[in-house]
Parts: C-alpha cells; structure tokens; sequence
C-alpha cells in the first residue's frame, strides 16, 4: 500500500504555519547532520580511509531510501499552489504522456545535479576531517549561510538583491575564519596556519552551496524521496569508482568491522537528514535555509565538546561567533524587500502517475515581500525558478 507523507506529515501543522513546520523539518535535519559529523570524525581517528569510509555510508544510506522507497512504499511531498497551476497548465498543454517524460527528466536532472554536489562535498569534507576537528569542521561549512545570498543574486531564478549587508556578513565572516582556523594565534598565516584539511572543508562548502540552490527548486517540482534515492545512487556509484581507482586496497573488512557503528549510523542518519532538509526547502527560501544550516555548526562545537573531548581557544571561540554573527546579518539582508516566500496553506499529495489528487484550489499566491504579498512580478520570478531543468 502506497503511502504519502508531506512536510506536515512528522510535524502536524495546528496552529504553525508550514513555513514554520518547514524550518522544524531543517532543525531535526541539522540535529542528524550535526550528530553524523561525531561519528565521521571518530572513524577517521581510528584510521578509516575517508574515501573508503564515504562508499561504505553510501551504500547505506542507498538501501535506507531504496527500502523507504520500494519496501514500505513511501512518498514525501508537498506542493505550493504556484507548483500544482504549473503541473496543471503543463499536463493540459503538453498531455499526460509528455508531462511524466519531463516529470522523469527533471527527476533525473535534479537527482544528477544532488549527487555530484554531495558526492564532491562529502569528499572534501571526509578528506578534511582527517585532521580538521568536528567543530571547526561544522563553523567552515556553516559559512554558505554567507554564500547563498551572493549565489542567489547572480542566478537569475532567484533575482535576490546583494545589499551592502551581504558584503560585511562576509568579510565578517572571513575575518571569523580567520581566527577560527588558528592563524591569529601564528607568526605566519599562509605559512602553514590555514592548513589543507581547511581548504578542503571550504571547498566542500562551496559544493553545498550549490546544493542548498539545486534542493530549493528540485523540492517544489518533484517528489522528495525518490529525488533523494537518486541523489545517493548517483553519490554512491562516483564515490565507489573514485575507490576503486584511488584507494583499492584500503577495502579492509576487519577495519570495517571495528567502526560498523559509525558506518551504520551515519548511513541512517544521513539519509533521513537529507530527506528532511528537502522536504523542510519547500516552504523555506535559500536563504532563510541556509541560516537553519548554519546552527549545524553551534550543535557540532557542543557534541564535539562532550563526545570527542574537543575544544577551542579563546581566540577560536571569538571567531566562532564572528562566523555566527555573519550568519544572522547575511540572513537580515532580505528583510526589506527581496526575500520573496512563497503563501501555502496547504499541502498536496501526489498519485502514483503524478497527477493532483485535490482540486486546485483559488489561487493564495499573493501578493508578498517577506511579510507581505508577491507582486506579480515576483509571481513570474516564483514561477521561473520552478522550470529549471526543464529545457
């Protein structure tokens, strides 16, 4: 029996908004992220390969969504209003039979694009961890919050202003990493104090970034979790084949053995933490996603404290919460105008074909900015950064 979930399904909406049970959604999802990190970072201290260790949670996470998927037959979505008059419009225009097909290759092109930004974030990521402590880690990556917003602006789905808080949010975040990264505390900074384990950290981030954009326009076409399944088949098959050319001997199943733990669970965590960031995306702007993201970086610094006995300098923590501090100014800069949401009052479940199963409702895309209504303009916007991917 076909089950449907949507992003009020393991959040009951009641008196919350769904762009409330959204940003619930992406705080559990920083919880799992937040907690998968530990355990990353304790099987690279026992020794594992990074790359071996990322096909190993791969594969797990793979079968954990295969199984959600074709075991317990579940489905995760949740469509806005602009979404369903799209799908609507497209299955008059173009017939049933043309709309699965583009349905398919949206599928594909999403799935495609979240694979590769995960396969080479969790990459980078991985190889950093290596030497780079899980809070550090957590505040390097916690950097997109800064990021997004410029991304945003030169996309043109998006058509975010870069305000002159965009500019000082990141060079105050620079400055924060700067001191995160131990190099205030060195005689010399590009001597040595930013190390390579935090190049690759900042690099992933950058892969994440691009991430968070390709979730924020695949989670209002498409359903969650067969978008993710593809995600992490995608991921699994690059990581498995840059294993085999790089690090084949490494495959060694008594260390596998020894750290099957933190495998197992981060395979799981994973997997619903993807999946519940996705689905938290529908009712979230980029922006206002990425700042839930960032807190992913306080809740590594306190795990890392009581699980793995680490700790900051003084300096470090200033520059912790310089990067923080960046993360709420960056996030502020669409308060007075561009930070275009979206109205929904509520959620849609698909068929097995993909068809509506509720009559559209009268159109509830107002007209809003961040606390008002949509100009129609910015209805054109909305609609614009919902077809991409369909050419």
């Amino acid at each position: 029996m076909l089950q449907r979930i949507t992003s009020t399904t393991c959040c009951p909406t009641g008196p919350l908004s769904l762009e409330t049970v959204g940003e619930i959604q992406l705080l559990i999802a920083v919880f799992f992220f937040s907690f998968s990190f530990v355990f990353q970072r304790q099987a690279m201290l026992n020794g594992m390969d990074p790359i071996v260790y990322n096909v190993y949670r791969y594969v797990i996470s793979t079968i954990v969504l295969m199984a959600m998927k074709y075991v317990f037959k579940i489905e995760a979505q949740s469509e806005s209003d602009e979404s369903k008059a799209s799908a609507k419009e497209d299955q008059q225009r173009k017939g049933e039979e043309e709309t699965k097909r583009d349905y398919i290759k949206n599928m594909i092109f999403f799935g495609a694009i979240l694979g590769c930004t995960n396969f080479g974030g969790s990459v980078f990521q991985q190889m950093g961890l290596v030497t780079v402590t899980a809070g550090k880690t957590g505040f390097i990556t916690g950097m997109y919050v800064v990021f997004v917003p410029i991304f945003e602006h030169f996309l043109p789905q998006f058509h975010s202003s870069l305000t002159l808080a965009s500019w000082i949010a990141a060079l105050t975040s620079l400055v924060g990493l700067y001191l995160l990264s131990g190099c205030a505390e060195q005689e010399t900074c590009f001597g040595g104090a930013i190390k390579e384990g935090e190049v690759l950290v900042f690099i992933s981030m950058l892969f994440w970034v691009v991430s968070i954009m390709a979730s924020d326009v695949g989670s209002k076409k498409l359903e969650v979790i067969t978008l993710q399944m593809v995600d992490f088949q995608v991921t699994t098959v690059f990581t498995i084949i840059l294993a085999m050319i790089y690090v084949p001997h490494k495959f060694d199943m008594g260390e596998l053995l020894d750290n099957w733990v933190y495998v197992v669970v981060v395979g799981f965590s994973e997997a619903f933490a993807f999946t519940l960031s996705t689905m938290g995306q529908i009712y979230s702007t980029p922006s206002r996603a990425a700042i839930l993201y960032s807190l992913e970086a306080v809740v590594c610094a306190i795990l890392s404290f009581f699980c793995l006995n680490e700790e900051l300098s003084w300096i470090e923590i200033i520059g912790a919460t310089l990067m923080t501090v960046a993360a709420f100014i960056s996030n502020s800069t669409g308060e007075d105008g561009d930070d275009e949401s979206i109205d929904v009052e509520s959620p849609t479940s698909l068929t097995a074909d993909n068809t509506t199963t509720d009559n559209l409702s009268s159109d509830r895309l107002g007209d809003r900015s961040s606390h008002g209504l949509l100009s129609p303009d910015a209805k054109s916007k909305v609609y614009g950064s919902i077809e991409l991917g369909r050419k």
